[in-house]
């Protein structure tokens, strides 16, 4: 699944930053190049020790990635709800990832156990989708982590507001993924590329 090129994860990542950081002065920036459609959620954390910030993020391709990395990058730093809008002083303080999301996969299956078998915590993201509730968990959420694909079933119902068995339920639809991500690894540093 190669979606983006390492260069092209790179320049989200910083166009993330910049939009976020241009917001404080009322300027907007443009990125251009990037015209093609798909998933992507970009995650702001504290640094050093990675807590969540914000995190916000399209699962359909609706807008091209050029204009979608710096809508989600402001959503995740200001309309996150979970916590406060970023301030100027902490730009310093934030490390910003870019997830690029693969083409979601139907996961079929007749029982709970072929479910199962079908997830790789720390590899696929997963999707729930039921009672007109969606959530999404991404594949870095997992990784490192001793996670079964139960638990990883039950996390990702939990964030769509469902019982956690939910995803045992035949009206209920998984769906898995995979991700590119591109995080800094300090504020304004060297960014890395994951998987």
């Amino acid at each position: 699944m190669i979606v983006i090129t390492p260069e092209q994860g790179i320049e989200l990542v910083k166009a993330a930053r910049a939009a976020v950081l241009n917001h404080f002065f009322g300027k907007d920036i443009k990125l251009n190049g990037l015209e093609q459609k798909t998933g992507l959620f970009v995650t702001i954390n504290n640094y050093p020790k990675l807590s969540l910030r914000g995190c916000m993020g399209l699962i359909e391709p609706t807008k091209p990635l050029d204009e979608a990395v710096i809508l989600i990058s402001k959503s995740a730093a200001f309309a996150d709800d979970r916590f406060k809008p970023v301030q100027h002083n902490e730009m310093d303080k934030i490390v910003f990832e870019v997830a690029v999301i693969g083409q979601p996969e139907l996961v079929h299956g007749k029982a709970p156990e072929d479910y199962i078998r079908s997830i790789q915590p720390g590899k696929d993201g997963i999707i729930i989708d039921a009672d007109g509730h969606r959530g999404l968990l991404l594949p870095e959420a997992l990784s490192g982590r001793n996670i079964t694909p139960e638990m990883a079933l039950n996390m990702t119902c939990r964030r769509a507001g469902l019982l956690e068995d939910t995803w045992k339920q035949e009206k209920c639809r998984i769906y898995r993924f995979k991700a590119q991500i591109f995080r800094e690894k300090e504020p304004g540093g060297e960014i890395l590329a994951g998987q």
